[in-house]
């Protein structure tokens, strides 16, 4: 899609959101929103014929920079919220934090370390990061205990992933899915849409992504060794 193609959609889409705020309702200039995912996403999926490589990188840098706005303004978002006001961090701006975070590192984890190790990384640091969580909001207590087996388990199945990267990844995903099912749902159920959110960014997903990118590191490994050394080493003893 050219680009000026794209910007006649934005036309359009800016004007059948003001003319539907104007006829219905103020609040449907929350469809303005999605606007700003418009662009980057058609740009991903079909890029412009007309732009050339320094436009495109310039475009990227232009997300980046964008992505570093907005942390900078959850920052503030954060640090009002716990220093003047004293509410804590809520489950919103978890979720906020967490999402762009589990998404920029799992793409730039996979590409720069490859499926497997990328999978593992991310089911230390997070279940690292849950049971840590754990200790200092509740202490030694039994509430940690209680929560233990969350973060322990996304561990514990990192290990065995590890070792096993089929059964672990199979493992991981099925563990994301039970969180899904008994944690997640319940709390919709009560409406606590926000918690639900959090705890979804926060450990479903991780858990999911693991899996899921192990599964895609055994699949793909095939009859290869688990021994990443042994072509250097063969390389190596030939010279």
């Amino acid at each position: 899609m050219s680009t000026r193609a794209l910007a006649w959609i934005r036309v359009a889409w800016i004007a059948a959101t003001l003319a539907l705020a104007a006829l219905w309702r103020g609040e449907a200039l929350a469809l303005l929103v999605p606007l700003a995912l418009l662009g980057p996403l058609v740009r991903e999926v079909a890029p412009p014929p007309d732009q050339d490589e320094r436009q495109r990188l310039e475009d990227y840098r232009a997300s980046h920079i964008a992505l570093m706005s907005v942390y900078a303004l959850l920052f503030l978002m954060v640090a009002k919220a716990q220093v003047v006001e004293g509410s804590g961090l809520t489950a919103e701006l978890l979720v906020l934090l967490a999402v762009p975070l589990i998404v920029r590192s799992s793409i730039s984890l996979g590409r720069g370390l490859g499926a497997r190790r990328a999978g593992l990384t991310i089911g230390f640091v997070f279940g690292g990061l849950w049971l840590g969580f754990a200790v200092l909001s509740h202490g030694v207590s039994v509430a940690t205990a209680s929560e233990f087996p969350i973060g322990g388990g996304l561990l514990a199945l990192t290990v065995v992933a590890s070792r096993w990267p089929r059964l672990g990844g199979a493992l991981l995903t099925m563990f994301g899915g039970g969180l899904l099912l008994f944690f997640v749902r319940p709390l919709v159920g009560h409406g606590a849409w926000g918690q639900a959110l959090a705890l979804t960014a926060t450990l479903v997903t991780p858990s999911v992504v693991t899996g899921l990118l192990l599964l895609a590191a055994a699949s793909g490994a095939g009859a290869a060794s688990d021994d990443e050394f042994k072509d250097l080493r063969a390389e190596a003893g030939t010279k």
